[in-house]
């Protein structure tokens, strides 16, 4: 079942991605230098330093690039009359409007957009969540479920439990965050757990769904 989309699109809405109804397919690129099971050492509720971040601001690139190449999947579900309108919304919410001019085609926009990211200058955690946030609103503006790799999902959650916006960090805090269908676990306390989607679409707002405490059994 696919999420349902609350506006027209092109517009933001709060898709819920719970359970198994999103999954991943394939893997995008390597979000992570390294295990994201590893990431428990870059989180301040660890014993680990705090300004050991190297992990955290690392080159993400290629994994922009291929988010951009994922949005292009989603828009070429939409119909032609809505693909500009589309294109241009996700551009302006992913900070990517000069990346490519307006007057491409819409599609062809998109592509020029990923090979100036994948050219360019170096980018950290902080334009890949923009990216990842605007995929999420595009894909609920169409109903449909983007695919992000389980350890992108990795790398934006560790970012929501230290710099995402107080009310994530806030239910986040004093847990131990699972992915069910990865192999990515940190922090210290009971553990949450959900689909690595799940969980980054809560951190990133495009779900109000958090990650539920694990069953036993």
């Amino acid at each position: 079942m696919h999420p349902r989309p609350e506006s027209a699109p092109g517009t933001h809405v709060t898709v819920t991605y719970s359970g198994e109804s999103c999954v991943t397919r394939r893997m995008l690129s390597h979000a992570y230098t390294g295990r994201v099971s590893d990431l428990s050492k870059h989180l301040p509720l660890s014993n680990q330093p705090r300004g050991d971040e190297t992990g955290v601001t690392s080159d993400r690139r290629s994994v922009i690039g291929d988010l951009l190449g994922e949005a292009s999947r989603l828009v070429a579900n939409a119909p032609a009359s809505q693909q500009g309108a589309l294109v241009t919304t996700f551009l302006d919410d992913a900070r990517l409007t000069r990346e490519a001019p307006a007057d491409r085609d819409p599609l062809p926009r998109l592509a020029e957009s990923a090979a100036a990211v994948r050219g360019g200058k170096k980018r950290g955690i902080r334009p890949l969540v923009h990216v990842s946030r605007a995929l999420f609103r595009l894909a609920g503006s169409l109903g449909l479920c983007p695919v992000i790799d389980p350890q992108v999902c990795g790398a934006i959650v560790l970012w929501g439990a230290t710099s995402g916006p107080f009310d994530r960090r806030a239910v986040l805090s004093g847990h131990s965050i699972r992915a069910t269908d990865s192999d990515w676990q940190f922090g210290r306390g009971p553990v949450l757990e959900g689909t690595a989607l799940a969980i980054a679409a809560f951190v990133l707002g495009a779900s109000d769904t958090p990650p539920q405490p694990a069953t036993s059994g």
